[in-house]
């Protein structure tokens, strides 16, 4: 059976991990630093904020996913949704996104959003058989890896 809780500091290598091997799939470079600076900083990013990090477990409580519910300028969003390779094309993805949903319903948001690589299209598939809707706007993060990401955005007040 998965479960989740919120990531703990020895959570943050496996977790770390799961990123890195995506980013290798893509044939992108990683340098935590760069890609995870709330992951570099744990205690800043998550300890006494409004920010929540989740670690999805399996049975033997192995690490198998990362999800987040950050609060910023523009609202509540999704972030750090990964899940091992290994464990994809189960229903694990939608699973975690439910439990987020509910995490940012329980916390009093109505709304949501999320920005994703324009390169995972299965996640945007996810996304959008979870009632998110694709926004215009795609913006540049200027990075190495030559990143472009499109917004979506969840109406809470609507999805049960």
């Amino acid at each position: 059976m998965n479960t989740f809780r919120i990531a703990r500091p020895e959570d943050i290598p496996a977790m770390t991990a799961i990123i890195a091997e995506t980013f290798e799939e893509y044939g992108w470079i990683f340098v935590m630093e760069d890609e995870l600076p709330d992951f570099v900083a744990y205690p800043a990013a998550y300890e006494h904020t409004p920010n929540r990090l989740y670690a999805m477990r399996d049975g033997s409580g192995a690490v198998i996913g990362s999800i987040a519910l950050k609060v910023g300028d523009d609202g509540a969003y999704l972030s750090r949704v990964y899940l091992k390779r290994t464990e994809r094309g189960r229903g694990l993805g939608k699973v975690m996104v439910r439990f987020i949903l509910d995490v940012a319903r329980d916390s009093g948001h109505d709304h949501v959003h999320l920005w994703t690589d324009t390169r995972f299209t299965t996640a945007h598939g996810l996304y959008e058989g979870m009632g998110f809707v694709r926004q215009a706007a795609i913006r540049s993060l200027h990075d190495t890896n030559n990143s472009f990401e499109f917004r979506y955005d969840l109406d809470l007040a609507f999805r049960k």
